[in-house]
């Protein structure tokens, strides 16, 4: 697309006066990791959680199923034999009533079926009761590294602060012809290095934030990855 005045796509864009910068980036997943950490948070429902007792509601339903199906069957027949209205009938005998019952003879079937179903929910029991343990672990480590990392980045947030302002003045003394290239190269470079201690550790601390909101449920991978970062 060549450049034109007279193009629209090329106007400047002016910014109403209400018009105020929402949270985003590393300042709103800071900001999320302390709401969330103040919050409560239900393990029964995560997304992952909840799937699992679905499957244990189903097993329960079957193993009903099962237990139905020891029982007896009993049917009740009625039939009218005369034909007209019901008002023209003079009350007889022309109607039959009847009973069927019936039952498994040895149970056999009904009752290893019953079995199996019996062992496949409390299997599922015990690993739905496993993996709320499990996710409450995690979210408590996720959330306690992140506190850690977030303590250790601050300490060095400050230190790299420090040799900034050690260079800064360092470089002013040998503007002013005061100072030597030696000490203000070793000023540099004690600041670049705070520099990039900083940078990995707020790495590893964004990294485990995004965990700790995943496992939560209050972020996904899809929606923001770690890759690029």
């Amino acid at each position: 697309m060549e450049f034109s005045p007279e193009n629209e796509e090329w106007k400047s864009i002016i910014i109403a006066e209400h018009v105020s910068p929402t949270r985003s980036g590393l300042d709103f997943i800071d900001t999320l990791f302390i709401e969330v950490g103040k919050s409560f948070i239900q393990v029964s429902q995560l997304p992952d959680i909840k799937n699992l007792d679905w499957e244990i509601q189903q097993r329960n339903l079957d193993l009903k199923l099962q237990r139905w199906n020891m029982l007896p069957n009993f049917d009740l027949k009625y039939q009218q034999l005369f034909g007209g209205r019901f008002g023209e009938y003079n009350l007889g005998t022309d109607r039959r009533f009847g009973i069927n019952i019936s039952a498994p003879l040895f149970l056999r079937k009904e009752r290893g079926d019953f079995q199996i179903s019996k062992i496949e929910y409390l299997q599922k029991s015990q690993i739905f009761q496993f993996k709320i343990n499990e996710a409450d672990l995690k979210i408590r480590a996720l959330y306690q590294q992140g506190l850690v990392y977030q303590d250790v980045y601050n300490h060095l947030k400050n230190v790299e602060n420090g040799y900034l302002k050690l260079f800064e003045l360092e470089r002013q003394k040998f503007d002013s012809g005061d100072g030597t290239i030696f000490l203000l190269n070793t000023r540099e470079n004690r600041y670049l290095n705070a520099l990039i201690k900083t940078i990995e550790q707020k790495s590893k601390y964004i990294h485990t934030v995004l965990d700790y909101l995943r496992a939560t449920g209050k972020i996904s991978q899809s929606i923001f990855g770690t890759d690029g970062l």
